[in-house]
């Protein structure tokens, strides 16, 4: 589904070394660039699960996008984690990183190198996720630091700030 948006609408822009590009509009819809229509092509989020709420969406540096949703899936209150690829245009599968029982809410998140993301916790820990192919869910890797407000990261050459 190619739709062209207005560029005066545009509020904010994601763009990984691949050159992919993520523009968020005032309605507050997501935009991908799109190579092979040289046009911006909304995100469709009609395939998460009815009454998920959209904490967040990054780009890493190869061009794949990552969503933190909080939503209910089988009976599990939590903050899931899905990835999409522009290529296939498909959300993956959202798995479950931290459930509602835990404590906090994530307040900050980004993605980085391919396959990896980094998310701030209301405690201000900054906690490491990574997906294995394997398993086919996201391992919990760093996780600690505290202080942190916000993070981002240099999609050019995989480093990650904090503040």
């Amino acid at each position: 589904m190619s739709n062209l948006i207005d560029y005066s609408t545009i509020q904010q822009t994601i763009v990984s070394n691949s050159g992919q590009r993520l523009v968020l509009t005032t309605s507050g819809q997501y935009y991908y660039w799109d190579n092979g229509t040289q046009n911006y092509s909304l995100v469709d989020i009609s395939s998460f699960p009815p009454g998920s709420v959209l904490r967040g969406i990054d780009c890493d540096n190869a061009g794949n996008f990552y969503a933190l949703i909080y939503s209910n899936i089988s009976g599990q209150t939590g903050f899931y984690l899905t990835s999409w690829n522009s290529t296939s245009q498909i959300w993956a599968a959202p798995v479950l990183v931290q459930e509602a029982f835990s404590s906090g809410a994530y307040t900050a998140f980004s993605a980085i190198n391919d396959n990896e993301v980094w998310l701030v916790n209301s405690d201000s820990s900054i906690q490491q996720y990574t997906w294995n192919a394997t398993t086919q869910q996201f391992d919990l890797g760093y996780n600690s630091f505290f202080g942190a407000v916000e993070i981002t990261t240099g999609k050019g050459d995989g480093q990650q700030f904090s503040f």
